[in-house]
């Protein structure tokens, strides 16, 4: 096997990987379930309880998920601005 080109060798290098600035605010507050955004939804540092339907899990992973579906939210309905993306 022939070691790849000049071109192969920098598209490995390069991760093609697309990232959205999403404003963190309140995802660590926003039950993942049902949208709900309170400060007493996060009385405890790795619990999370909604206090509207009562969706519980560890915090910093459902902080993520909201996170990651803003991401995506973003990328399919916003047109962007300069220097939004980050590559």
């Amino acid at each position: 096997m022939t070691p790849p080109g000049r071109a192969g060798f920098k598209l490995a290098r390069l991760r093609l990987e697309l990232m959205v600035r999403v404003d963190p605010r309140n995802t660590s507050r926003t039950c993942s379930a049902c949208g709900h955004v309170s400060p007493e939804n996060r009385k405890m540092q790795e619990a999370f309880v909604c206090v509207a339907c009562g969706h519980a899990e560890n915090a910093d992973a459902k902080a993520a998920r909201n996170i990651l579906r803003a991401g995506h939210a973003r990328c399919a309905c916003s047109p962007g601005q300069p220097g939004e993306f980050v590559a």
